[in-house]
């Protein structure tokens, strides 16, 4: 039996300019073929006049070969087999004797003719504008046909999923973007080039808000924008000596204009003061500038030995400015009086010598407790809050380039501590660093040209860089740019627990609250689709003490909480207290903590886990005693008899008369409740503790989370089908199946989702990370097969899962059509329409 999918192509002379090909195609794993011939009728003239043009050569070459249609639905099959097994398809060609002039053809640029989805997908990564276009195209040509509607489709979400927070490029002329600042509502980006040029931009809609204008009649580099604390003013450094101030809203350019001998290389504003500016000169000079002082001249603050890179003033009350130098140090002064505060801030190399290589970047933490600077590739970190100022650890390493940018992200209820930065390089990377971990996050790439600029609007939702390509590129900082909504973020404390969808129009989230002071905690319950005041509960159970499991009921109408003694409460609709609790009499030896808990579908039923493996399950609407106790441990003979370690997950199927559990004892067990049997032997998951659970629609199909994989389960013959499917990092911690059970989503505690073909055994796209923060995936739910509800931590969200969204959302991302040399390239002589702009007939 083959280990690769294999296609055997013979190709044999059957007239002048006419061949006979016949195909025989291998199935993975199995003895059997399928065989079909067809004819190919070829003209030589025509691929020559492409030899230079490969991937127009390669389609042709496809083209010609399958001209037969039996034969192209076989091709695509076998692309699909292999494309599903993430396994490569291998292609034998045999020419026949008869027609030795097909030898000289260039087999090896062999494609398929429409394969524009797989031409998305290579360039997903390095140029994710042009995938996002191809994507679009390979949809609308390839969704009607049913041999390859599934690879078009995972090739928009591959294109959307691989680069899920790019929000979309907005491009600069053949420019140099050299600046960047956000107004302080989010929805205003300027921009600086390195013609003189200052560009306003609506970054709702991607637009320019009005035509660019020149600084000062500069043809310059703009080095630096700082826009003052009440968004009306924009100061503007630049190459040519000078500090330009703007109207925001009107582009007038004001008076004065600071003028200094040199290059000015950054400008900043006073946090609270809209008259105070600092910028840094190449003279070596820091400048303190009141702007409205007419006729006053900037002060100039000396010591350093170099030229000044940099400056920033701390974010609190602006007491604090630092600057940076290429005599490679950090100076701190006192912004009112000038004074310069302590001794100059240097680094040291491994062996102990002082690092003198031009510290290029600083900025401030938003509470003002750390400063972070960059010397080459290295990033350092310097405690404000020491006395003296000293280097927090060791430098963080991440980029190959030198570092050009960076910024922290600012403080919020859930990020008091500063915890991530931004940082830029001529590498092509932008990198966001957890600070507690001290490594980057995540690694984004979009530009194909050293990235010179980084900003932030101040809620946190957008970040936008700006590279020597031309272009600004933006992407959202805590979710996919193209997720849909949000509908909900939580304050410390809150944590979204569990879905419920007791009718299509209203699904339900549980979230809880945990109280520092008395290591209590509460739950309540809310609309999960309307954004909602962190105080509005629909309703709450009364803070509780050693709780260890919760469970909301399909219907919506209990909560359960299971506690380290045994119990379980419930609370009804109304947030009263079920009397008497669910209560198991104790046994000798035996560990009472209920770890998990759930519902049947028709709420009626309630099964719990214990931490020694015991399993039972209560009738709600008998509760005096358990309607069913399932065994577990050893019997005499010391076999297994049921789950011998904690019961980690539990779920009843659609029709109530099965319970799977499974448990750390790496085990599945699929249960009849009639009688309390196994109705298949136990299955072993090897090293992959089960941690969620999720039966399809139809309950023939379950599916089981592990460590990193998800299993899936004929339920009928209690076997696993095929491989595991692999794509997370972490435990799985939720699952979810759409409507009809062609669709899976798991959610990890590597914070990503995954969006899975159940009948491809794969994948579409990539792992869908929604959160720039640590938050766990803890519940998912589809709506109508359009929308995926997905609970994390500290935040509601929904993704839209409809491809024409999709589509919208891949032409958001370009902004652009494809260009002709990009549509000759991959269309060739086809007349050139709108990729996205063409209306569904």
């Amino acid at each position: 039996m083959p280990d690769l999918p294999d296609l055997e192509l013979g190709i044999h002379r059957w007239d002048v300019g006419s061949y006979a090909v016949e195909l025989r195609r291998s199935h993975l794993h199995s003895e059997t073929e399928s065989h079909v011939s067809g004819r190919m009728t070829f003209a030589a003239s025509q691929l020559l006049a492409q030899t230079l043009d490969h991937a127009a050569y390669g389609r042709s070459l496809g083209a010609y070969l399958f001209q037969d249609r039996k034969l192209y639905q076989q091709f695509i099959q076998a692309r699909s087999d292999a494309y599903a097994q993430d396994l490569p398809l291998r292609v034998r060609l045999l020419i026949g004797p008869s027609a030795p002039e097909l030898h000289s053809l260039r087999w090896e640029l062999l494609c398929d003719p429409d394969d524009i989805a797989t031409q998305a997908l290579a360039n997903a990564n390095s140029v994710p504008d042009l995938a996002a276009l191809l994507s679009v195209e390979a949809y609308r040509r390839g969704d009607e046909k049913p041999d390859i509607r599934s690879i078009v489709r995972s090739s928009l979400y591959g294109v959307l999923s691989a680069n899920n927070n790019l929000r979309t490029f907005l491009g600069v002329e053949g420019t140099n973007v050299t600046s960047l600042a956000f107004h302080k509502d989010g929805n205003i980006l300027v921009a600086g080039d390195n013609q003189g040029v200052l560009y306003f931009w609506d970054v709702v809609s991607g637009e320019l808000i009005r035509e660019p204008v020149r600084s000062n009649d500069c043809h310059c580099d703009i080095n630096s924008i700082a826009i003052s604390p009440n968004g009306n003013t924009v100061a503007v450094g630049s190459s040519n000596r000078n500090v330009v101030l703007f109207n925001l809203h009107t582009d007038e350019q004001l008076a004065p204009v600071a003028t200094i001998s040199h290059h000015v290389r950054s400008v900043a504003f006073h946090p609270q003061d809209n008259d105070q500016v600092a910028f840094a000169g190449n003279d070596g000079n820091v400048y303190l500038w009141r702007i409205d002082h007419r006729s006053g001249d900037p002060i100039a603050l000396t010591g350093h030995e170099g030229s000044v890179r940099r400056v920033a003033f701390s974010p609190d009350d602006g007491s604090i400015l630092a600057s940076s130098s290429n005599d490679g140090s950090v100076r701190l002064w006192n912004s009112e009086t000038g004074a310069a505060i302590g001794e100059p801030l240097r680094t040291f190399t491994t062996d102990g010598v002082t690092n003198t290589t031009s510290v290029t970047t600083l900025a401030f933490s938003s509470n003002g407790r750390t400063l972070v600077s960059s010397q080459d590739r290295d990033i350092y970190l310097w405690d404000l809050t020491a006395e003296p100022v000293a280097l927090k650890g060791s430098p963080l390493i991440g980029h190959t380039g030198w570092i050009n940018d960076l910024i922290f992200v600012p403080g919020d209820n859930n990020n008091d501590d500063n915890n991530h930065l931004i940082s830029v390089s001529g590498d092509l990377s932008m990198l966001i660093w957890d600070l507690n971990e001290r490594r980057p996050l995540f690694t984004y790439s979009a530009h194909v040209a050293p990235i010179n600029a980084v900003a932030i609007s101040a809620d946190r939702t957008l970040i936008a860089t700006g590279g020597a390509d031309s272009q600004i590129v933006l992407w959202s900082y805590d979710r996919p740019a193209w997720l849909g909504q949000r509908t909900f973020e939580g304050r410390v404390g809150y944590r979204g627990l569990a879905l419920a969808l007791p009718d299509e129009n209203t699904p339900l989230a549980l979230i809880s609250r945990e109280y520092s002071d008395d290591s209590s905690v509460d739950y309540s319950i809310r609309r999960a689709d309307q954004p909602r005041p962190a105080d509005a509960d629909i309703r709450a159970t009364p803070p509780l003490t050693n709780t260890r499991s919760v469970a909301l009921s399909p219907d919506g109408q209990l909560i359960a909480v299971g506690f380290r003694d045994g119990r379980v409460q419930l609370w009804n609709a109304e947030g009263e207290e079920i009397e008497p609790p669910l209560q198991l009499a104790a046994t000798e030896g035996s560990d009472p903590n209920v770890w998990t808990l759930a519902f049947s579908s028709d709420s009626r039923r309630l099964a719990w886990g214990n931490n020694d493996g015991r399993i039972v399950v209560w009738d709600l609407d008998q509760p005096s005693q358990p309607a069913l106790e399932l065994p577990y441990g050893r019997g005499d003979d010391e076999t297994p008899i049921g789950h011998t370690a904690r019961i980690t997950a539990l779920a009843f199927s659609p029709d109530g008369s099965i319970l799977v559990s499974g448990s750390s004892d790496n085990q599945v067990f699929l249960w009849n409740l009639t009688d309390a049997s196994l109705l298949s032997n136990p299955l072993d998951e090897g090293n992959e503790e089960i941690s969620s659970l999720a039966f399809s629609p139809q309950g023939d199909l379950l599916a089981a989370g592990g460590v990193q994989s998800v299993f899936l389960i004929d339920v009928n013959k209690g076997e696993r089908i095929a491989a595991p499917l692999v794509g997370h990092r972490a435990l799985i911690v939720s699952l979810a199946f759409n409507s009809n059970g062609s669709m899976l989503a798991s959610g990890s505690r590597d914070q990503t989702i995954v969006l899975w073909d159940v009948a491809a055994r794969r994948r579409f796209g990539y792992p869908l990370r929604t959160s720039s923060g640590s938050s766990w995936i803890r519940a998912l739910a589809f709506r109508n097969d359009e929308e995926l509800f997905v609970i994390q931590s500290f935040g509601f969200w929904t993704l839209d899962l409809r491809p024409e969204m999709w589509m919208e959302a891949a032409c958001r991302l370009a902004n652009r059509e494809l260009t002709a040399a990009e549509w000759r390239e991959y269309f060739g002589d086809e007349p050139q329409r709108p990729t996205c702009s063409i209306s569904d007939e």
